[in-house]
């Protein structure tokens, strides 16, 4: 007897996410042990973990009631805890995905139709420059294929078990769409996320299992995805059980934003106030010295507004003054001062959904001021770098520059950025991601932050460093960030690391344990000795103009070996620069900066 054509409802969306945090934090370590380079820094499972379980834990908290509330509140808590391209690329995902089902009270075909195109629009979004052989592609996949079925008139189940073997095949084919997986002999590891993600699905939502069926689907699921084409080019390589990896090497465009000062009128003053004096300032505005008339400063970020900002800006204006209203669907900045902040916010969640909200009181701000402690609320733009390393820390911190404590893996979440960026006096901030993996976190971070941040779009901390010798206080914000990003194309970077497994890359056959020098997108040379290494790699990407050599030594390399490194610079570039610091960075030997 087939199975008859159901909705579904909120308990199976929780148990599908209950259940996906099961697959993950099982095959976490696997994932996150492939990588198209052989390097032990693979995060891909981790970051994907981290969305999941930051959703489960505000479902456990909240109980959500009705799909509206699910829906925002899965949207949201799937955008903070996102790390890494992978991470934000599955937060943006739900996001589509669920603001479909807000104003439902259960899930139909047609409705799933709907999300799922939705869902796959949002990620292609988020990404400058898609590529095919990615978690994209299967999301596509799905979404289509999903349709195509829903539009024969197959019931539910059998649909998504159709659409679910198409991704399966969409995501083995991935090593034939992008050529480094084919060589490192990997499929990728985003994609596997997702496939993930429909496992869940499928067993919570159609299947109805109470529990989660792990072993049967993984000893399936290993078999399906032995992509075993790795063995042709190493005897000596042996298969692993999953080929999970890919690191998304996207080219991100600078993206232009729109500039919104979410400051008191009283900052606007502080330069005149440091110059004329506290008494000529009183002259000059006595109004400063009164008391606010509204208490409150109210910055709300807001979504999915019913107004315009025309329409919008007509509504708040009865609450409060110096409303500014920024950005463009679906996401509005809001800015106020009122003296009812509970009736702001009732009437913004009655039409629009409130994302982040920050109230602080004006009397205090004033105060602050008039005790000439206006730099605990300063407008001038603070640095701020996600860092690793003892050694990078201090260096970073000699420029005055504050660290996000990136881990192992250089890979903070956008909740981790945007809390660290709130906490901060300032209202504008220049920020150095300092790995391509942070490009979207970041960018998430900027959209939903009262304050404005500005991207730095720099791909190691070797690079900000390089950069920050540029920066000039007295000029703008926008001034500063502009010419800080410049300065990156006048530099190389060369990382020296040590294979954890065979590979291949480019046709060079790398085998495990030997020292690896990489550039952005490939391994240049590998062997077993780490100074003839190095120096072949400087060698390779030295050019006619190249003025400075500066090597960042990692924790695991020996004071032996940087002698050594040193000698041989030294007598192969007698004409070059070279300077050497202490990094203290994981993983990397050295990381080795050319400048022209």
């Amino acid at each position: 007897m087939k199975p008859q054509n159901y909705s579904l409802n909120i308990v199976d969306i929780q148990k599908a996410f209950a259940f996906a945090e099961i697959l993950y934090k099982k095959n976490e370590e696997l994932i996150n042990d492939l990588n198209v380079f052989p390097v032990p820094d693979g995060d891909t499972g981790s970051n994907m973990l981290a969305t999941i379980q930051a959703v489960n834990l505000k479902l456990k908290r909240e109980q959500p009631k009705n799909f509206n509330h699910l829906s925002n509140l899965i949207s949201q808590e799937a955008l903070m805890g996102a790390r890494g391209n992978s991470g934000v690329i599955l937060s943006q995902f739900l996001n589509g995905f669920f603001d479909v089902f807000k104003k439902s009270n259960d899930i139909t075909n047609q409705l799933l139709v709907k999300a799922l195109t939705a869902g796959k629009d949002e990620a292609f979004r988020c990404v400058a420059e898609p590529k095919e052989g990615t978690i994209l592609t299967i999301i596509r996949n799905t979404a289509e294929e999903f349709k195509n079925q829903i539009n024969k008139g197959i019931h539910l189940q059998e649909a998504f078990r159709k659409t679910y073997n198409v991704a399966l095949k969409s995501l083995k084919n991935t090593p034939n769409l992008l050529p480094v997986l084919k060589e490192a002999g990997v499929v990728d590891a985003g994609a596997v996320g997702f496939v993930l993600l429909l496992e869940s699905i499928k067993q919570a939502l159609l299947l109805k299992n109470e529990s989660f069926q792990t072993n049967d689907f993984l000893e399936n699921f290993e078999t399906d995805l032995s992509y075993r084409n790795i063995s042709n080019f190493s005897k000596d390589v042996k298969l692993r059980k999953l080929f999970f990896l890919l690191k998304l090497n996207i080219s991100y465009q600078i993206l232009k934003k729109t500039v919104i000062f979410f400051s008191s009128p009283f900052l606007g003053l502080a330069r005149l106030f440091v110059k004329a004096g506290r008494k000529q300032l009183k002259k000059f505005s006595p109004n400063l010295f009164k008391k606010p008339y509204h208490k409150h400063c109210f910055e709300i970020l807001i979504k999915s507004c019913g107004f315009n900002k025309i329409t919008l800006e007509k509504a708040l204006k009865m609450y409060g003054d110096s409303l500014i209203i920024g950005g463009g669907e679906p996401l509005l900045k809001v800015h106020l001062h009122t003296n009812k902040p509970r009736e702001v916010l009732a009437f913004l969640n009655r039409n629009s959904e409130v994302v982040h909200k920050r109230l602080s009181d004006l009397e205090k701000k004033q105060d602050l001021f008039l005790r000439q402690e206006a730099n605990t609320i300063d407008n001038k733009p603070v640095l701020v770098a996600v860092s690793q390393g003892e050694g990078f820390k201090k260096l970073l911190e000699d420029f005055n520059v504050k660290i996000i404590d990136g881990g192992k893996t250089m890979n903070p979440s956008v909740e981790t950025i945007l809390n660290f960026v709130e906490n901060l006096p300032q209202n504008e901030i220049i920020f150095f991601p300092n790995n391509k993996n942070i490009f979207l976190t970041a960018q998430g971070a900027s959209k939903i932050c009262l304050k404005n941040i500005y991207l730095v779009y720099s791909e190691s901390i070797p690079q900000t460093l390089s950069s920050l010798i540029n920066f000039n206080p007295e000029r703008s914000v926008c001034e500063n960030a502009s010419s800080l990003n410049q300065t990156l194309s006048r530099s190389k970077l060369v990382r020296i690391s040590q294979a954890v497994r065979d590979t291949r890359n480019q046709k060079k056959i790398v085998k495990s344990g030997d020292f690896i020098a990489m550039d952005d997108d490939s391994i240049i040379f590998s062997g077993d000795d780490l100074s003839r290494v190095t120096v072949s790699a400087v060698t390779n990407v030295l050019k006619n103009d190249t003025q400075l050599i500066t090597i960042y030594t990692g924790n695991n390399a020996s004071t032996d070996e940087i002698d050594k490194l040193k000698s041989a610079l030294n007598s192969h570039f007698p004409h070059l620069e070279q300077q050497f610091y202490d990094g203290g960075q994981p993983y990397s030997f050295y990381l080795i900066l050319l400048e022209t």
